[in-house]
């Protein structure tokens, strides 16, 4: 089946917009509203996106746009001159709710996560008969605060990394182990939760106090090596089977929506403000390729990261 022209997945560099075919008119009123609207494709179904915009988050199958759909009602919105995006499933409503990811599993393809503005992850559903046992999981830090970004591991579905805004008495990431009950910590967590409430312990706690964290990516083909961007000029490289120190660093401010190329392990992009830097792990000390694009705002930015990547 043909479908619409796939928008960027997910980095913290920048979320796609959705566009409706409407009157100039329409089109700039609906411009403040949708430049709030965070969209995230599916990773398991090319057909299938979820948006989210404030405590509401939308579930949309694409169609082209010549099949009928009269029995999908007049929700359907149209994304170009051959598709329509249809609302499938329920509409979820989560309070505080900041950023989603999508469980990259096809057995827990219904499954997202959800960081809150208190640093709280739930791993809800849009089916309501799900039966995965993920579903309805949550996992509470040791301090509250805001959830900055969560990314699964695309070869091990039971890691969910958890980026944090900094604190004095707690480390800026947690990797979670969804799928172990692992460790309770009633004790430790007892001043942000309720006394009956399971709570788990992280896997892995990432950074000293105080740091902070501004990207994340999983390298591809190596479930235990990841990249992140610390404390505005460092890019990190930790293994999970030994993480108390780095394993790679480097200076630098390019540190934003740091992303590792599928096709190459040796390969990072990272950008800062106008700027975007390839890497090779090889040789960190400095970037192998390096762009600026004095000529772009801010808000196309991520456009320009997105479309250098794809022309590597």
């Amino acid at each position: 089946m043909k479908t619409a022209k796939r928008l960027p997945q997910k980095h913290d560099a920048g979320n796609a917009r959705i566009f409706l075919r409407q009157t100039p008119q329409r089109q700039t009123e609906n411009w403040q509203i949708m430049s709030l609207t965070k969209v995230l494709w599916s990773p398991i179904n090319s057909d299938k996106f979820l948006s989210y915009c404030g405590t509401k988050i939308n579930l949309y199958n694409v169609i082209k746009y010549e099949e009928k759909i009269g029995s999908h009602g007049t929700q359907g919105k149209i994304l170009s001159e051959d598709s329509v995006a249809i609302p499938q499933g329920e509409q979820l409503e989560i309070n505080l709710l900041k950023t989603v990811e999508w469980c990259p599993k096809p057995e827990h393809d219904d499954v997202i996560a959800c960081g809150l503005v208190n640093g709280k992850v739930q791993l809800r559903s849009f089916d309501k008969d799900s039966n995965s046992d993920l579903v309805d999981k949550e996992f509470v830090p040791r301090h509250p605060r805001h959830c900055l970004y969560l990314f699964w591991n695309h070869m091990d579905s039971s890691l969910l990394a958890e980026g944090l805004d900094k604190s004095r008495n707690d480390s800026c990431i947690l990797i979670w182990n969804v799928k172990s009950g692992g460790e309770y910590e009633r004790q430790r967590y007892s001043s942000n939760t309720s006394e009956s409430s399971s709570i788990y312990k992280p896997f892995l706690e990432i950074g000293n106090y105080n740091d902070m964290t501004a990207s994340f990516s999983w390298f591809r083909k190596d479930s235990r090596l990841f990249v992140c961007g610390m404390n505005n000029r460092h890019l990190r490289i930790y293994d999970l089977r030994d993480a108390k120190e780095p394993k790679q660093s480097t200076t630098t401010k390019l540190i934003n929506g740091v992303v590792t190329d599928p096709k190459n392990q040796n390969r990072i992009a990272s950008f800062h403000e106008n700027n975007v830097s390839v890497w090779d792990t090889r040789h960190f000390d400095k970037p192998v390729s390096f762009r600026n694009y004095n000529d772009s705002h801010s808000c196309h930015i991520a456009d320009r990261f997105m479309n250098y990547l794809e022309s590597l």
